[in-house]
């Protein structure tokens, strides 16, 4: 049975770990107390929180928020980085630190939608853009043949118009000379 302080743990990474939309979880191979705030840091500005966990805790939290596959990525003295919104943020923002300050952390694994990540594809879902971008390229994708199209018939549509105002020109260019000619028949002759 654990203490309440151990209970109280349990319930804190069980809460965070039941809103949260992804967790990556790490191992420390003996970074300093300025780089981790310094990640901390990185990570607090997109909505990401990095806890270092027992493991033995995290896992009975996991079980207990029914996201039991999370112990497979508990390994050794581990924290783990919880994403609350955008998923790719805490894997570039992991990744990106790890290469800058040459942080001294392993990514060992990630939790996502109920799938198990391996470090691999915690690598590749750091490289993929946001899902802003996504959609923007995905919008963009679905909107230019409609722009196309828009193109393609105001060009024609101009055309047209273009056509029929010359056409209009030329017709009252020729009228005064038509009017004339039927005014001189009708004059009288000399006699």
């Amino acid at each position: 049975m654990p203490t309440d302080a151990k209970a109280k743990q349990i319930q804190d990474i069980q809460e965070k770990l039941s809103r949260a939309t992804i967790a990556i979880s790490t191992r420390n191979g003996g970074a300093t107390v300025k780089q981790f705030n310094e990640l901390r840091s990185k990570l607090r500005e997109k909505k990401v929180e990095y806890v270092v966990v027992k493991n033995t805790l995290t896992g009975i939290a996991a079980d207990n928020c029914g996201k039991s596959a999370v112990r497979e990525i508990l390994q050794g003295p581990t924290g783990i980085a919880l994403g609350y919104g955008e998923v790719v943020d805490p894997a570039k923002i992991l990744v990106e630190q790890i290469k800058a300050i040459g942080l001294p952390v392993t990514i060992t694994g990630g939790y996502l939608d109920g799938k198990v990540l391996q470090p691999a594809e915690v690598q590749a879902l750091a490289a993929m853009p946001s899902k802003q971008v996504l959609l923007g390229r995905v919008m963009g994708g679905l909107l230019a043949p409609l722009y196309g199209l828009a193109i393609g018939l105001n060009y024609h549509i101009g055309g047209l118009a273009r056509t029929l105002e010359a056409r209009r020109k030329q017709m009252e260019s020729a009228a005064p000379v038509a009017d004339a000619a039927p005014a001189a028949e009708a004059a009288p002759a000399p006699a």
